[in-house]
């Protein structure tokens, strides 16, 4: 929220609420490894970078993300788990990043990260071309024009 105020001069409870879920998703992969002084820092970067994604980057790329799940879920979900290699504290669970001397534990959460990453894209489009096969996963041009609600449901949601 705090960064939308600064950027757009106006806060929304939208901002605060993404902002929110974005600090959640991104310490998830680091709970249980972190101190409050990392969960801090992983928070404040998965907010920025967060909103950052959903206002400016989002622009650039012609996917439908009408609720932002890749801007909020995803890029929090990459920092945290980066960050992590970075700020894991043995005294909190016998795992050590980089800031406590373990110069390899970043590239590890980074190899990690990718590997994620492609086994999440391979399942995913493995999936919806079964998906495609069996049930189809476009209706046709006409029942998109006319409105989903009609076509697949037999009500309307709004009456325009």
């Amino acid at each position: 929220m705090v960064v939308e105020w600064i950027h757009r001069k106006k806060p929304t409870m939208l901002g605060a609420m993404s902002g929110l879920l974005a600090v959640l998703v991104g310490i998830t992969p680091a709970a249980g490894f972190v101190n409050i002084g990392g969960a801090l820092f992983i928070g404040f970067a998965c907010a920025v970078l967060s909103y950052i994604a959903v206002v400016v980057v989002k622009k650039f790329f012609p996917w439908d993300d009408a609720l932002d799940v890749f801007g909020i879920h995803g890029i929090s979900g990459i920092v945290g788990a980066i960050l992590t290699g970075f700020f894991a504290a043995p005294d909190i669970n016998n795992a050590a990043g980089l800031l406590y001397g373990n110069f390899k534990q970043p590239l590890i959460q980074i190899f990690v990260v990718v590997v994620s990453m492609i086994y999440s894209f391979v399942m995913t489009f493995i999936i919806a071309k079964v998906l495609d096969v069996v049930v189809g996963l476009r209706v046709i041009e006409d029942e998109e024009e006319g409105g989903l609600d009609s076509s697949q449901h037999g009500e309307k949601a709004f009456n325009m």
